[in-house]
């Protein structure tokens, strides 16, 4: 069955405070899971302390955004059991983020894009890719958390260029591979076979 969408719930909340704790009990995001799995839907959830995420891992959601709060532990489990991260590192301590994403693909985690927009101007989304560059992730794999990587995750045939999948195309001035602000520079778009900018 493919998913028609995604089950979101916070688990700690996308920001560690002083005191945060998980909201819910392991066996308690395990039901939620299973619910929604038993229905087709994948599960994100919003996690930023290490019990959190350590609850949503062993309880099988598919997704944790956020993970501020994340250890290399952490991080290992993710890897092990195959739970991708959307980091967000657009928004919030950069610092911290930046050590994060380091121990994250140093574990072999699975990452994906998602920049938060909304807390910052729409159409400045771009500024995800290029921190994930700036943080150490090749501009090739940093497109991948956007395109092939994001459909693999989210099971929608989106992210490449083959027959059956959606015809959502963009060209930029430039070579993104090489250098990720070309993302920026966009000259062409076509979404759902329409061309909507030439």
């Amino acid at each position: 069955m493919v998913p028609t969408g995604s089950n979101s719930t916070a688990i700690t909340g996308g920001v560690p405070l002083p005191g945060s704790h998980p909201t819910f009990t392991e066996q308690e995001v395990k039901y939620a899971v299973d619910a929604a799995k038993a229905a087709g839907v994948l599960v994100a959830v919003h996690a930023s302390t290490p019990e959190g995420m350590r609850r949503s891992i062993m309880a099988g959601v598919d997704t944790i955004e956020h993970g501020d709060g994340a250890t290399p532990e952490t991080f290992k489990l993710m890897a092990e059991h195959k739970v991708a991260w959307c980091p967000t590192l657009s928004v919030g301590n950069q610092a911290n983020k930046r050590a994060n994403f380091q121990n994250a693909l140093q574990a072999g985690v699975t990452i994906i894009n998602g920049s938060d927009v909304g807390v910052f101007a729409h159409g400045d989304n771009a500024r995800e890719l290029e921190a994930m560059v700036s943080f150490g992730m090749k501009p090739v794999d940093a497109l991948k958390t956007a395109t092939s990587t994001a459909g693999q995750v989210l099971r929608q045939l989106i992210g490449e260029v083959k027959a059956g999948a959606f015809a959502d195309l963009i060209a930029v001035d430039g070579d993104p591979t090489k250098e990720i602000a070309a993302i920026r520079r966009v000259k062409f778009v076509m979404k759902g076979g329409t061309v909507y900018k030439q």
